[in-house]
């Protein structure tokens, strides 16, 4: 994304933005009725600097909050180290409510056969589905997995397990330490069991073998 560098010298904006709930998160501070994120604030000839996007800076330069912002509510901080990149699988097994299957179409970027499969792109296609009471114990089960995840591969020939990791794999170290945070700081966790004989089942580091047996292949 392209971003402009904006120097905060007397910058206003709307009441509105004065007294978010952003403000209990030390990812932030304000600065003359602006919050801004520390992480990217630095110092030029004393004068503060912070990089914005373009939307942003958009919607500054208009005297308008910007849509996604921490001012509009609408950023909560840094995303836990905890819950940092974890795949579909991964937090498929650990969501309270299995509110929607998910699709996964994915296919080679590269047409040469000396190439071929050395990357992967798709999209995520979900349904919704009837929500069903909240889970007592996590993680899931792999068959529950299987059963809101989908794989179709288009392409002439099937994937590598080796390049499906990056999308598909498992973590079971990961899942527990997602599942020991969660039952820590969100309290809708606080009464769900950590279940480690499921998790016993789960790969260190790997898809899943339901995934890759039930994955499909189109030529279309």
């Amino acid at each position: 994304m392209d971003r402009e560098i904006f120097a905060n010298n007397d910058m206003e904006i709307t009441e509105s933005a004065k007294n978010p709930s952003t403000f209990d998160s030390s990812s932030f501070c304000c600065q003359n009725n602006v919050i801004l994120y520390n992480s990217d604030l630095f110092q030029q000839n004393k004068v503060d600097i912070c990089v914005l996007c373009q939307k942003c800076h958009g919607a500054l330069s208009k005297g308008s909050i910007p849509k996604f912002s921490a001012a509009n509510n609408m950023w909560l901080g840094d995303i836990p180290a905890e819950l940092q990149g974890l795949t579909i699988p991964e937090q498929k097994l650990i969501s309270l409510y299995r509110h929607n299957s998910c699709i996964i179409k994915l296919h080679s970027t590269f047409h040469s056969t000396t190439t071929a499969q050395t990357a992967l792109k798709g999209n995520c296609i979900t349904f919704v589905q009837n929500v069903p009471n909240i889970v007592n114990s996590l993680s899931l089960t792999l068959d529950d997995l299987c059963d809101a995840l989908k794989v179709i591969f288009i392409g002439a020939r099937p994937p590598v397990r080796i390049h499906l990791k990056k999308v598909l794999t498992v973590r079971k170290k990961k899942i527990i330490q997602a599942l020991h945070w969660l039952k820590k700081n969100n309290v809708l966790y606080r009464n769900v069991n950590i279940n480690f004989e499921n998790i016993a089942q789960l790969p260190e580091d790997d898809v899943p073998e339901c995934i890759m047996s039930t994955l499909e292949q189109s030529w279309i």
